[in-house]
């Protein structure tokens, strides 16, 4: 199949998967709903088979209860953008992840997503597989019971930021960082003096943006924000 269109569809208690594909090509999935009074699996499944699944788009779909929202198989340019899906999670790892890979996938973009669920809300993918050229941004992500991280990703090639992440049960990785602190110190700075105002950033990654929110903070008095970091 290449060159499909699901859209505009209303799916109500699917026990299994609500859409399942096979060996495909440019499909677009879009401005569904589906609605369960007892956990779908998954929204879209994608197997993996023989040849190759690309260019797959997962867009403005309304989920409630399911346990994960896209489990693909071997796909090179998925792209899971701007659903919204609350309950989700309730199945066993990695199945309550909101995007679960396995096999080799590339060009995987999942973006301006606002998730809410009670398990691991992320990606999650296979160990034995790279996930390449990956860029995870944008995403709001509500963990509403203590199981895991927010956001997992592990052995993910990619971009990974600007993730808003509430309700972790532990640190997830890639989203703005707050701190407790609300001022700086060391206070007053006599002129043509230096100092140091250390602000801790918990399990920052390499790439990570830092910027002090001068309406949080108060700096003190001749300190110009000028960060760097390691």
């Amino acid at each position: 199949m290449t060159n499909a269109r699901i859209t505009d569809n209303y799916f109500f208690s699917v026990a299994g998967e609500c859409i399942e594909l096979g060996k495909v090509e440019g499909v677009l999935i879009q401005s569904n709903n589906s609605f369960t009074e007892s956990a779908t699996r998954t929204f879209v499944k994608i197997r993996g088979e023989t040849g190759k699944t690309q260019n797959i788009v997962v867009r403005g779909n309304s989920i409630n209860k399911s346990d994960c929202l896209v489990d693909a198989a071997m796909t090179d340019g998925l792209i899971v953008e701007s659903n919204i899906g609350k309950a989700m999670g309730a199945g066993v790892a990695p199945r309550r992840a909101v995007v679960c890979l396995s096999g080799a996938c590339a060009g995987v973009i999942v973006t301006g997503n606002r998730l809410q669920g009670e398990a691991t809300l992320g990606l999650y993918d296979d160990a034995a597989a790279i996930v390449r050229d990956a860029v995870i941004t944008n995403n709001a992500f509500t963990a509403t019971g203590a199981h895991t991280a927010a956001l997992t990703a592990a052995n993910t090639q990619g971009r990974i930021g600007d993730n808003q992440i509430a309700g972790s049960a532990r640190n997830g990785i890639g989203y703005r960082w707050t701190t407790a602190n609300k001022s700086l110190s060391p206070g007053t700075v006599a002129a043509g003096a230096a100092a140091v105002v250390t602000v801790p950033v918990i399990s920052a990654l390499p790439g990570d943006r830092v910027a002090i929110d001068v309406l949080k903070y108060t700096l003190p008095d001749g300190v110009v924000s000028d960060i760097t970091g390691r």
